[in-house]
């Protein structure tokens, strides 16, 4: 397994994934940098929810069928790499603020860039609000958006998706029968956090 640890989150992996090895070879540090990884099978149980999200609620019914998917957080990409082994080849767009998890990602975790499959280094919020009115809505709209500080109130979502103004514009790009999914943790006891992002 190939995991994506961050120096300042002791608590867990930002992303995780299974490694395909390479015939005849055992697991080492160092053979294993050139195993493939396994895309249709999240390992984290965060990526597993946001998935099921759109199966459970019927947005999709079919891995058959067209979809157009903007996800907000690339992580280690096992979001979105799992969509992109759907037969039809679904749309996805990806909107990540930080270069390096792009980097990271392509490098670590199988991320391929296709025409239809295309990561933009951009802020989400703004990309939300700033789409015309016309464009294509999506079906699925996963926000994955975190801070990288375990002493934050929640870790995810980041401020401005818990916000009003924002949930407006979430709402705007959403196709009538999508589907939002959005990552929250809090490694704090406090429940205020988790409120905020209910209302």
């Amino acid at each position: 397994m190939r995991k994506l640890l961050s120096n300042t989150m002791n608590d867990g992996a930002l992303s995780a994934t299974e490694l395909i090895a390479t015939p005849g070879e055992t697991f080492t540090k160092e053979n294993s940098k050139s195993w493939q990884v396994k895309k249709d099978g999240p390992v984290m149980p965060v990526s597993k929810v946001l998935i099921m999200a759109q199966f459970i609620t019927g947005t999709i019914q079919s891995e058959y069928q067209p979809l157009n998917i903007l996800m907000i957080g690339l992580g280690g990409s096992t979001v979105n790499n799992f969509f992109s082994q759907f037969a039809t080849k679904p749309n996805i767009t990806v909107i990540e603020l930080d270069g390096i998890m792009e980097d990271i990602s392509k490098k670590w975790f199988g991320l391929e860039e296709t025409i239809n499959h295309r990561i933009y280094i951009a802020d989400g919020a703004k990309y939300l609000i700033n789409r015309p009115d016309n464009s294509q809505k999506f079906d699925a709209i996963i926000i994955d958006a975190c801070y990288n500080d375990p002493t934050s109130e929640l870790i995810c979502p980041v401020e401005v998706f818990r916000s009003v103004d924002i949930a407006s514009h979430v709402k705007r790009n959403l196709a009538p029968m999508g589907t939002l999914s959005m990552n929250s943790i809090s490694f704090s006891n406090q429940t205020d956090g988790f409120q905020k992002v209910g209302r």
